[in-house]
């Protein structure tokens, strides 16, 4: 997972703390200049609230209230504004807290199938959300098909009128912006790859309810 570094104007929103081993924290900034945060490690464990000061790209936490364990622990915390990371100084590396997407759905799927007979393996998937954050080899290996055993069917044409195929259900990631794909027709046999860059109007509909 990479991020971009493309600072983030308005800080507010959910966080969820990413690269530290046995350790849990969620941060909410609010554009009113307060925060509530959720700490776990080790046997401590609990919630504090506060106010957060801007200085340039660093966000500082302090007069956190709540748990007193956690509250020492958040006072005078300082977060660089990277991207989509809030970056916390950890000593001997950084850890990011990965700001959550905002959408109206747990998760969205990206789904691949091919006509039938036409035996096809993903060798990978890159997907790049809004945000500027890339998920490699987010899908890989073979797409499902359709195969009768007596060797009926017609191979032309695409399978429908709707298939979930091969994929994968993205949680906690943005509405994607460029997917990347890598797949061998074995029934060639050759390679291909694209780049798809996904335009504004396809990520409005996927915001947009149908009934299904």
């Amino acid at each position: 997972m990479a991020a971009s570094a493309a600072s983030q104007t308005d800080p507010a929103g959910r966080y969820v703390l990413n690269g530290v081993r046995e350790m849990d924290s969620a941060l909410l900034i609010r554009s009113d200049g307060t925060f509530a945060a959720s700490l776990a490690y080790g046997n401590v464990e609990g919630r504090v609230q506060g106010r957060w000061q801007r200085q340039g790209e660093i966000l500082i936490l302090q007069g956190a209230q709540g748990h007193p364990e956690i509250a020492e622990l958040i006072n005078g915390t300082r977060l660089t504004l990277d991207g989509a990371c809030l970056l916390r100084d950890m000593g001997t590396y950084q850890a990011c807290y990965l700001r959550q997407p905002e959408l109206p759905y747990d998760d969205w799927r990206l789904g691949f199938f091919a006509p039938d007979y036409m035996d096809v393996w993903v060798e990978t998937t890159d997907v790049a959300d809004v945000r500027g954050i890339t998920f490699r080899e987010a899908v890989a290996g073979s797409v499902s098909i359709r195969q009768p055993e007596d060797g009926s069917g017609e191979p032309a044409g695409w399978p429908g009128p709707y298939i979930r195929g091969k994929g994968r259900n993205f949680q906690g990631v943005d509405l994607p912006a460029r997917i990347f794909i890598r797949w061998q027709s074995l029934a060639e046999p050759q390679t291909y790859r694209v780049t798809l860059s996904i335009p504004a109007e396809a990520r409005e509909l996927m915001l947009k309810p149908e009934r299904v």
